[in-house]
């Protein structure tokens, strides 16, 4: 089995096309709005009647509404990235939001196979630690990714008494003094800051799954996740999070004083509720469930 990600067609330039494809059996995209994607599987289709391979896409798909250019990728979903597609052997979307949304568009529903993420983070090695009034952010610095949230949050934080730890590539001029910065953390040191936060918060405009909630809730630290993080799909309702409404300070600040506030035997069982949940997307679980109805 081979896959081909958004940037390994690469090497589809640096040797024969035909040389690459020879042992190829299963091609697996990812990307929605990126057109050198699309161009390297309609190259693929081209050949597709000559080679015996499997195509797997994963979209992770935004709602047009979300873009910089909604009109303009509403036209670029209609006459590209919808055919494109249409030819997939599957299309696999990773929440039922997001399979309903692309069927809306027009893909067909015999193609849609609803697989969410998995992460690799084993939270039962270590011990969770709980320093009290410490809250992580951990996301690029990207419009969608709304680290402008933590940044308007910053009087709420001072006057909570609330420490502050970003993981982001953030610009110097955006950074806020009181706040803790760290870019590029090995996985190891990155679990040690999860595990030491009190809670975690994804302001984020739109994610299409939202990984990061997944590796919190495995190192045993509750979150704080926006209405537009689709993995609220699979966490709503559970008391280790909390969902609130994108934009509003209000919304944020009032559920992350609600984990920061909890009694430390409550807090610690909601902790031990999120392990176990996070246990049910290992990698190994989510193959086991799924490898069968798609290769």
């Amino acid at each position: 089995m081979h896959f081909m990600g958004q940037y390994l067609p690469y090497n589809f330039w640096k040797r024969s096309f035909r040389e690459t494809m020879r042992d190829v059996d299963t091609v697996h995209a990812h990307g929605f709005a990126n057109a050198f994607t699309y161009a390297v599987l309609i190259f693929l289709f081209l050949t597709k009647r000559k080679s015996n391979f499997k195509l797997l896409y994963t979209p992770h798909a935004h709602e047009l509404s979300t873009h910089r250019h909604p009109k303009l990728l509403g036209l670029f979903v209609k006459h590209v990235a919808v055919k494109v597609l249409n030819r997939a052997d599957k299309v696999i979307c990773l929440t039922d939001h997001e399979r309903i949304m692309l069927e809306s568009y027009g893909v067909r529903k015999c193609l849609t196979k609803v697989i969410p993420n998995g992460h690799l983070i084993d939270g039962h090695r270590e011990a969770k630690n709980r320093s009290g009034r410490g809250v992580l952010f951990i996301g690029r610095d990207a419009p969608n990714k709304k680290l402008s949230t933590i940044n308007e949050l910053e009087n709420y934080f001072k006057k909570s008494k609330i420490s502050v730890t970003v993981v982001s590539d953030v610009r110097e001029d955006r950074k806020v003094s009181a706040y803790k910065y760290f870019k590029n953390l090995p996985l190891q040191e990155l679990k040690q800051h999860i595990r030491s936060a009190d809670v975690l918060v994804v302001p984020s405009t739109y994610e299409s799954f939202g990984l990061v909630v997944l590796e919190s809730l495995a190192c045993g630290t509750p979150v704080v996740v926006s209405d537009k993080v689709m993995i609220k799909e699979y966490i709503e309702g559970y008391d280790f999070c909390e969902v609130a409404e994108v934009d509003d300070l209000e919304s944020f600040s009032r559920s992350i004083s609600f984990f920061l506030d909890m009694p430390n035997d409550k807090y610690f069982n909601i902790s031990e509720k999120g392990i176990k949940f996070a246990d049910t997307f290992t990698w190994d679980n989510i193959v086991n469930q799924h490898y069968k109805d798609i290769y």
